[in-house]
């Protein structure tokens, strides 16, 4: 009786559940898909659930053509999304749907890399706790591309030059992570460690929104310009001629930069203090010297309170003590994590205007000449082109300096 069963519930599944089953196996005879499926099905409630608790989320929702009508959550090994998944990391938005990384989200219950067949579905399935906080996190990535389809509603695809998209859908998701660190600041002090290249395959939906984040702290020209680098010229032949004077593409250019205006002073000093303080209680100087220790009237230039401003000088010089501290007790066999300090210490110090200490200028020589050398030899063997690019970047600032 089961073997007639499970062919028509295969049958069902396929024409219900599509495009659940578009990249799937056949129903494995242990039933373990459609176990999969419902696991799915309730964790897309749980991400749903997640945007609509946070107040930027809920106004996302309030912005689509059918307001409050999420998108489908798909899970999906993403790169079996042909000619889709070039730039996607995370999650896309593709069809309609916001497709999420299922190997990634399997991360979180230790069954990465498992068949269907391998994992215990119904476990998962009742590990709610688990799921709620798997969900939350997902739903970092799945905002940003709310973000998108929010856009795609409002104008035609030829209005929106991609830097632009994403200049929004950056901007939007940072300050919807924003938000849920400050509902529980433990979740950005578990994240305010720096991702490098020696721990590249720790990475989750919150270290990514936490990198995001943290890009704030290049201010509001360095964040414009590290988006432009990153988007324009992998995606310049995606956007075709540019006509500036289309009505529409005027827009939506005007909505960006009004939004950045609007938005930007505060959570720029809302990252700087409390991001740059969770990355000092952590010992990951690099990003608390970014955050920390601005460029001279950085912050007076945005108009924020005098009190504030002098709060996060007082946390910079804080940065900067410890820091140099960390420099002066040597690399402790982490070479990577030595030298990025040592960069962001060059680059807090020309920030300020100030000299290197004596002592750790004279680290440079040696820092420099191995760094070009550790930096290309990792690049070179690197097949990820992401991890690649931030090797090269480090091996030519050690090169041009």
């Amino acid at each position: 009786m089961k073997e007639r069963i499970l062919p028509i519930l295969a049958c069902l599944a396929a024409l219900f559940l599509t495009p659940r089953l578009a990249a799937e196996p056949a129903l494995a005879p242990d039933g373990s898909l459609m176990q999969s499926l419902r696991f799915e099905m309730e964790m897309e409630d749980l991400v749903r659930e997640a945007v609509l608790g946070n107040k930027e989320g809920a106004a996302l929702a309030a912005g689509l053509a059918k307001p409050g009508k999420l998108p489908r959550v798909l899970f999906s090994d993403l790169e079996q999304l042909r000619g889709v998944v070039k730039k996607a990391w995370n999650a896309l938005y593709y069809n309609g749907d916001i497709y999420i990384s299922k190997s990634r989200m399997l991360r979180y219950f230790g069954a990465e890399g498992r068949q269907e067949e391998e994992v215990d579905w119904p476990k998962l399935r009742k590990d709610l706790k688990r799921k709620k906080a798997a969900a939350r996190e997902m739903a970092f990535a799945y905002v940003h591309e709310l973000v998108h389809v929010r856009q795609g509603q409002n104008y035609p695809a030829e209005a929106m030059p991609e830097v632009e998209s994403e200049h929004e859908a950056f901007l939007l998701s940072s300050l919807y992570f924003l938000e849920e660190t400050e509902k529980d600041p433990s979740l950005l002090a578990r994240h305010a460690v720096e991702p490098v290249y020696g721990n590249k395959k720790k990475t989750t939906f919150a270290s990514s929104a936490a990198v995001e984040l943290f890009l704030v702290c290049l201010g509001k020209k360095g964040y414009k310009d590290y988006l432009e680098n990153i988007y324009r010229g992998a995606i310049a032949a995606a956007d075709g001629p540019v006509d500036g004077d289309d009505p529409q593409r005027l827009a939506f250019t005007r909505s960006v930069d009004a939004l950045f205006e609007r938005a930007w002073p505060g959570l720029w000093l809302r990252t700087a203090v409390s991001g740059g303080g969770a990355a000092l209680a952590a010992g990951s100087y690099p990003r608390a010297l970014r955050c920390l220790v601005p460029p001279a009237g950085e912050g007076a230039s945005y108009g924020l309170p005098a009190e504030k401003l002098v709060e996060l000088s007082a946390l910079g010089e804080k940065a900067l003590a410890a820091a140099l501290a960390a420099l002066r007790a040597g690399e402790k066999g982490d070479f990577e994590r030595h030298s990025y300090l040592f960069r962001e210490m060059e680059e807090a110090h020309r920030r300020l205007g100030r000299q290197l200490p004596a002592d750790i200028a004279a680290l440079r020589p040696a820092v420099y000449a191995r760094a070009r050398i550790f930096y290309a030899q990792k690049a070179a063997a690197e097949p990820s082109a992401g991890w690649r690019g931030y090797l090269l970047n480090q091996e030519q600032y050690f090169t041009e300096r």
